[in-house]
């Protein structure tokens, strides 16, 4: 299997399976509706705005209100209504 590899100007560098779950994690947030301030300037907060090449993905976390935005996002979209029973 060939490693992804990412393009920082005239670098190339290899990511481990590591750094695509963390950034996967982080921008699968975005499509939920987080924004990096949600991080509130924590870096060990999944949505900080970088994270350096190498950061363990279980060393960062998400907090309950950032749960909780991301479930009413997905609860009250258009494509789910009535798609629920409260």
């Amino acid at each position: 299997m060939i490693a992804p590899r990412a393009d920082f100007g005239d670098d190339s560098v290899v990511l481990t399976n590591e750094d695509l779950a963390r950034t996967l994690m982080h921008e699968l947030g975005h499509y939920l509706g987080l924004g990096h301030g949600t991080a509130d300037k924590t870096e060990g907060n999944i949505m900080f705005k970088s994270h350096d090449l190498g950061t363990v993905l279980t060393s960062l976390s998400l907090w309950k209100d950032q749960v909780r935005e991301m479930q009413d996002r997905l609860a009250n979209h258009l494509s789910r209504k009535g798609d629920r029973i409260e």
